[in-house]
């Protein structure tokens, strides 16, 4: 089949529906039947919207000033036309790019969910990013700050291996499982939720404030 993002074994990306436990807890957006898409979408949706993401971030008081500065590098790094890339969870001279993908490109298998079917794979550390950025992690902590983002569904991460291809995934339900990146993560797409900077979540983070999330 290939190795993972190539085109005979495309990377299978962890669709939005896929459940997001924290913000189920913190909201309870999600916890009925319809998931946290679908109540996203009958949400007013803001006319001025520049500086939403941020204040979304800001006003969750379950985030860590860590994760907030990592959501914010996120941020800066992919509000652009396209909202997503490819980051390393290490540093450079740890991973070799030709361990995935075909010459330089990686296959997407679900095009629905970016605005292609394939990223270019640049190399770039998110680890090397972050620490460049006065952010203090290493690749332990950085997966954990990544999996809360992705539980209060500010990103989706979905990394890139073997599990996640779409003979691997096969017939699997993401609406009632989250997907959350594996303690040896190297490499993952992250792709930035757009639905922050058009509705507004700042009062109903309310759950947050009483909750242990360590």
């Amino acid at each position: 089949m290939g190795k993972v993002g190539s085109q005979g074994n495309p990377l299978k990306l962890v669709p939005d529906v896929s459940r997001r436990l924290l913000l189920e807890i913190t909201t309870g957006i999600g916890v009925d039947d319809d998931g946290p898409v679908t109540v996203f979408s009958r949400m007013k949706e803001r006319k001025q919207s520049f500086d939403l993401y941020i204040k979304n971030l800001m006003r969750n008081s379950a985030l860590s000033a860590i994760e907030l500065r990592l959501g914010y590098l996120l941020f800066d790094l992919l509000d652009n036309e396209f909202s997503d890339a490819v980051f390393l969870l290490v540093e450079n001279s740890k991973y070799r790019m030709s361990k995935v993908g075909d010459d330089g490109i990686l296959y997407l298998h679900d095009k629905r969910q970016v605005s292609s079917g394939v990223e270019i794979l640049e190399k770039q550390s998110l680890l090397e990013l972050s620490q460049n950025a006065n952010i203090d992690l290493d690749s332990k902590s950085l997966i954990n700050s990544l999996n809360r983002l992705h539980s209060f569904f500010y990103i989706t991460c979905t990394e890139v291996s073997e599990a996640n291809t779409p003979e691997s995934r096969r017939g699997y339900n993401y609406e009632a499982n989250e997907v959350l990146l594996s303690d040896t993560a190297e490499i993952t797409h992250i792709r930035l939720n757009q639905r922050f900077a058009k509705y507004d979540l700042t009062k109903k983070w309310e759950g947050s404030k009483n909750y242990n999330y360590a």
